[in-house]
Parts: structure tokens; sequence; C-alpha cells
């Protein structure tokens, strides 16, 4: 079918060369999807055409349809607009794709029984695609000890191809224990420092906008559920650093699904299963079907601040808007 539809291509374009080339079969392809669409989904193509919705009582509205260059009806859905969906669909070993986030501070004891107790932080590592996550205790929050955090996370888990993490900005107005961590972000010396170490060891640093923690959800969570154990188990002990280091690696256990025995799995079948059945069950809305009205550039907007009452967050101006 494909290659009587190639033909019909090269017809329809006066194409004179005998042979069908690649380009003709795709192009051929198209024709042929067209032509099903539009025997199908008439209504639903004449109302995307002109730029509107399909009808409510379309079956296909759930999943977002619109029309891509070629003429075909796309799905659209949720996964169309969802946060780094490409990296967290495709098949590649566990933290190919990072997501890093810093949570603490943490008091371990030192060894000197004269000296106070010293400032410690715990650096999350969270895989993209399988959730898995790695925690590393660091012993003093300056860029030297953050990248050999780094480090023995890139030489345990293997190289990254890009780590995400958040905007320097987004410490701004964090509470006061985060006050370390947003003057070392802040700081162009150590940002340089990062991003020379990624780039001589082959991989890619990006940050998600400023002001919009929100991207940062799956770090997040696991800041969220690191914290809360660690708070629990430690009560109000005071650990030795081997000894807050152990805890962390328990915890990181925890926090982990257990390993299933994968010995007779067919790991093909199972990933096209997934890729097939499972995710495109991914891309139907529940709700929100048609298209609202959203912010534009030029609208006139408040910026909350957490340190200010609502009556005096600033007013501001959209020039960009970030789909």
């Amino acid at each position: 079918m494909m290659r009587i539809f190639g033909y019909v291509h090269k017809f329809v374009s006066k194409k004179k060369l005998p042979d069908l080339s690649s380009e003709d079969l795709r192009k051929g392809s198209h024709l042929l999807c067209r032509i099903i669409q539009r025997a199908h989904l008439y209504p639903e193509y004449r109302a995307l055409r002109k730029g509107n919705c399909v009808e409510s009582s379309s079956s296909i509205i759930s999943l977002s349809p619109f029309i891509d260059d070629v003429g075909l009806i796309r799905v659209g859905g949720r996964l169309r607009h969802s946060t780094l969906s490409f990296d967290r669909v495709q098949d590649s070993p566990a933290f190919s794709v990072t997501g890093i986030d810093c949570c603490g501070p943490f008091y371990y004891k030192p060894d000197r029984r004269t000296r106070m107790p010293t400032k410690c932080y715990i650096s999350i590592f969270i895989c993209f695609a399988t959730k898995a996550v790695w925690l590393e205790l660091v012993k003093d929050f300056t860029t030297a000890g953050f990248l050999s955090a780094l480090k023995r996370f890139v030489a345990t888990r293997g190289i990254p191809r890009c780590i995400w993490s958040d905007n320097a900005t987004n410490f701004v107005g964090a509470r006061n224990e985060l006050e370390d961590l947003r003057r070392l972000f802040m700081s162009e010396k150590h940002r340089d420092a990062v991003l020379n170490h990624c780039i001589n060891n082959g991989f890619n640093w990006k940050f998600i906008p400023p002001r919009s923690p929100h991207f940062g959800g799956l770090w997040e969570a696991a800041v969220k559920m690191a914290e809360k154990h660690l708070y629990r188990s430690l009560g109000s002990s005071l650990f030795g650093f081997d000894e807050l280091r152990t805890l962390v690696c328990q915890i990181q256990a925890l926090m982990e699904f257990p390993e299933p025995d994968v010995t007779n799995l067919n790991f093909n079948r199972l990933w096209k299963r997934w890729s097939e059945e499972y995710l495109t069950l991914l891309q139907q809305r529940a709700k929100w079907r048609t298209p609202q009205p959203s912010i534009q550039v030029n609208d006139i907007v408040c910026i909350k601040d957490e340190n200010l009452p609502p009556l005096k967050w600033p007013l501001a101006r959209v020039i960009d808007v970030i789909a």
C-alpha cells in the first residue's frame, strides 16, 4: 500500500524519475493518512483547518488534536506540553537525564569535642526516567565540596547526558537556612566552575526558568521525602560525620523501590508494550480540553514575593512567554 501511494504521490507531483525514493514513500504515506482522516474525521479536520476547536461531542477531543505542517491531524494531549517529556520517555540508562537539588542544613559532631556542631548538606540526584534517587552528603557547601559530590555521583552512576537544577533566583526569598545555597549559586565563580567541569566531562547543565520552582517538582518531592526521613531518624541526636553519612545511605535505600527479579524478563517486549500501550493512555485529557485565555505578552501581572504581603507585591509587564 505504501508503494502504491508512493507512485500516486509521484504522479500528483509530476515527478518523471522511474524509481521510488524514501521521500516518495514518506509523502505517499502522508497522502494515505490524509485521505483516511478526511474520510473518518472530516468535521474535526474542517474545524481544525479553520483554527477552531473540535466539537465537545467529538471522540478525539480528549486528545487535543491539531493539524501539523503536512496537513495531518496529530495528537496533542498532555505529553505535547509536558515538561521534559522527551527525556522521560526515551530508552536510556538510569540517570542519563538527572535533576539535582540540595536540602539542609544538618549538623554533625566534629572530631574535637570543644568545637561547635558543624553544618553539612545533602545533594539529591534524581533520574527523570526511573525516579531513582542518589544522595550525597556534602561536608561544606563550597564550590569544591559541591564538585566533589558531583564527581562521586558520576564515578558511581556514570556520566549523565544532561543535569537540570533550580535557577539561582529560586533561592531568593527562601527560608533562612538556605541562605548558604543561595549565596553559592548566585556566585559567578561557582557557576563558571560547574559549567567548565560539565563541558570537560561531556554533559550539559541546564537551569529551569527563574522564579518557577514548580518546574522542579520531581526533585522537590525527593527533597521533602529525604528531609522527612532524616528528621525522624535524627531527632535531637548529634551524629558524627561518618554516622550521618551511613544514615544518608540507609535513607537512600528506603527511598528506592526494591529491585525485582528480572532474570527472565524480556526487556525489549516490556519496553515496546510500555511505550505503545501505556504511554498513549497519558495523551488523553480528563479536563481542560478546550483552550482557555492565558498570559500574553504585554499583560500586567503581580509578582509573588514570599517576603512581602500580597498588597505590596510588585507589578510587572510580560515580555516573553515560555510554553
